[in-house]
């Protein structure tokens, strides 16, 4: 194989559940699903350059994993390929109408269902290898309009709504695989959060990336995948205002229109030369407490008498939520223990291309900062994933975490973090990031 060549493989298998279940994304949902819209898919694309280095990156149709399931899928994609861990990527396209899969702490997931797709990832990973071919890589970019900065600020408070002097992320990044003069598969990359169906929606969907499934389905010898960026506060444009088929589908059109024009203008373009180089670090991140310990206590009381007393459902679940969030946050207390997150970033380089994945909902502002550094620092492009492995939530800029918002702490409490986090938070994951992009360049 020539040294400007990759091997690229791929390989996807339907998760959609069988049964009715609950479906992530929403606090106020309290039933199952009640149907498909259409279906769920776990991606695997397998690449391996000239010198024997191979990666591999997952993609699941769900809104974000917890550590258990995220650590069954780890273990069973690390036994499968006989990678290292920081040549593999767990990533999720942060639908809010897919299974649940511990997105949100206490909905219940279908274990049996968990169970089986967890068992054929083997398989999924086996596939991906055997289908490997040489190819070469491009990465463009394309203006694309689908979504708006959602934190909007009424009557001096951050809510969710549009703000259109707020930054957005107006741009379709895509990383194409071509086989000769045929292209054969693209990754597409952009922020913006898949909510074009709301709470009331009670059947199973991959929201607006259900389009660029069915568009490579359609098409004989392609695929397509789809990564969210930076998503955090980035809510899409509705056109049709509260006709919800309508704007999935009008979303999911200018995603798959974008990228066929990309794809139409790249035919036959190649690449430069390639080496795979995998990287891995973990980022501590600190947190605040939300209260003093007495008040925390006070509020766990509370909120455990709630869970334990209600009548409503959704008022039991908001209050399993919370009740658990104080309960955390004390169980620190009592071992001596500083609040903080762990995350584990990683990064794929690929000759001048590289990808990043984060463990969070991030925003688009720290998603610029750290293109613009990597850049700075290698002379190369970078595409962030975000919604990695175990998601710990939103992670504001520190701007956008003076101005407060959901963003800022409540979401914090749905996604089990222990405490919320500070002006500090965000830009020690920047610097983490920027200590891994000069190891590469060393």
């Amino acid at each position: 194989m020539e040294k400007t060549k990759l091997l690229c493989g791929y390989a996807d298998m339907e998760i959609t559940p069988k049964r009715h279940v609950y479906l992530d994304g929403f606090a106020a949902r309290s039933e199952p699903s009640v149907g498909v819209r259409d279906p769920l898919y776990a991606k695997a694309l397998m690449l391996k350059d000239a010198f024997g280095t191979e990666c591999l990156i997952l993609v699941f149709d769900v809104l974000g994993f917890d550590a258990c399931l995220s650590k069954k899928i780890r273990d069973a994609a690390l036994s499968a390929s006989g990678l290292s861990d920081e040549n593999i990527m767990i990533l999720s396209t942060h639908t809010h109408s897919g299974l649940a899969s511990g997105g949100l702490y206490a909905l219940p997931k279908d274990e049996e269902h968990w169970t089986d797709v967890v068992c054929r990832i083997g398989d999924l990973v086996d596939r991906a290898r055997k289908d490997q071919r040489e190819v070469s890589l491009s990465l463009d970019e394309a203006e694309i309009k689908i979504g708006m900065n959602r934190r909007a600020i009424v009557d001096g408070k951050v809510v969710i709504g549009m703000n259109p002097d707020k930054m957005r992320d107006d741009s379709l990044r895509i990383l194409s695989f071509s086989s000769g003069d045929k292209t054969v598969g693209a990754l597409a990359n952009t922020s913006c959060h898949p909510v074009n169906l709301s709470a009331a929606n009670m059947r199973v969907s991959a929201d607006y990336p259900s389009a660029l499934h069915a568009y490579a389905r359609e098409k004989e010898d392609f695929f397509a995948i789809f990564t969210n960026s930076a998503c955090g506060n980035i809510n899409p444009l509705r056109p049709y205002g509260d006709d919800e088929e309508a704007n999935v589908t009008a979303c999911g059109n200018e995603v798959v229109k974008t990228l066929e024009n990309v794809l139409m203008k790249n035919a036959g373009k190649t690449s430069s030369y390639i080496k795979i180089s995998c990287y891995a670090k973990d980022a501590l991140l600190p947190l605040q407490r939300t209260y003093d310990e007495s008040t925390l206590k006070e509020k766990y009381e509370y909120w455990n008498h709630r869970k334990l007393n209600d009548t409503d459902k959704n008022s039991v679940y908001r209050a399993t939520v919370y009740s658990n969030w104080y309960a955390i946050q004390l169980a620190e207390i009592a071992e001596n223990k500083d609040p903080s997150v762990n995350a584990r970033v990683r990064l794929f380089e690929l000759g001048d291309v590289a990808i990043l994945s984060l463990p969070f909902e991030t925003f688009v502002e720290t998603r610029k900062a750290l293109c613009d550094a990597y850049t700075e620092i290698t002379g190369k492009r970078l595409i962030v994933c975000g919604c990695a492995d175990r998601v710990f939530a939103y992670l504001p800029d520190p701007l956008s975490l003076s101005e407060g918002g959901y963003e800022t702490e409540g979401a914090c409490a749905w996604y089990a973090v222990p405490g919320k986090y500070t002006q500090n938070s965000e830009p020690a994951l920047v610097f983490a990031c920027k200590e891994l992009f000069a190891e590469t360049v060393k």
